[in-house]
């Protein structure tokens, strides 16, 4: 469990909101870190694996998530979608053997595939093809390197974090998928969706995301 900067003294609340990705600075913690220090919230990430964090977060045991995809308020009826997204997702295929032009999902249907645990989007356009699901990319990276895998699954920015370890990998082109990503509240949180609404869309059009964005491409560029 870890914690995001703290915000401005006289917070008076904390959000604890669960995510699947343990890297702390990841762009979307990055965004809603930034959007509740304007708010004078104090907010807490907690790492759960696989799905527990929008179970958890469904259920009030934590208050929201980071960042999914749209359409898990129709799963899970008691979350709230924040109608700004924070930044749009790409999905890669890596390979260590493998060549091939991708072209959509269907294109890796040939081949053994490995993807980060809790990755609702990959799960369910895969749900009938071999596949195994891992908790790190770095893991899945060494399913590769080891053969005991074709491809891998990953988005863009945590790709890269690890490739620099693995030199053997290689990202095929061009992107699988692609899909913009929002933040989620717990319905107990009803009044504070409109207030965190407004001030992403502040931080729209004072660019304040855009150099988030910008910032973040540099450093896993």
């Amino acid at each position: 469990m870890f914690s995001a900067l703290p915000c401005n003294g006289g917070a008076d609340e904390m959000l604890r909101l669960a995510t699947f990705h343990k890297a702390e600075k990841t762009l979307p913690k990055q965004i809603i870190t930034e959007a509740y220090k304007r708010l004078n919230i104090d907010i807490e990430f907690v790492y759960l694996p696989a799905e527990r964090p929008l179970w958890s977060a469904n259920n009030g045991i934590v208050d929201g998530t980071d960042a999914r995809a749209m359409g898990m308020e129709k799963k899970y009826r008691d979350l709230l979608m924040i109608n700004v997204p924070l930044t749009l997702v790409t999905l890669f295929v890596y390979t260590k053997n493998e060549s091939f032009t991708v072209n959509g999902w269907q294109s890796v249907k040939p081949y053994r595939i490995v993807y980060l645990r809790g990755s609702q989007i990959i799960k369910r356009n895969l749900h009938n093809l071999p596949t195994e699901e891992v908790t790190t990319i770095a893991q899945a990276f060494m399913m590769l390197e080891h053969n005991r895998a074709d491809i891998v699954i990953a988005e863009a920015n945590q790709a890269a974090n690890n490739l620099p370890d693995f030199p053997t990998i290689k990202r095929l082109s061009p992107a699988i998928y692609s899909f913009p990503i929002y933040h989620y509240l717990n319905k107990k949180h009803a009044a504070l969706v409109p207030k965190v609404e407004a001030v992403l869309q502040q931080m729209v059009a004072d660019k304040t995301i855009e150099r988030i964005q910008r910032e973040s491409a540099v450093i896993h560029h």
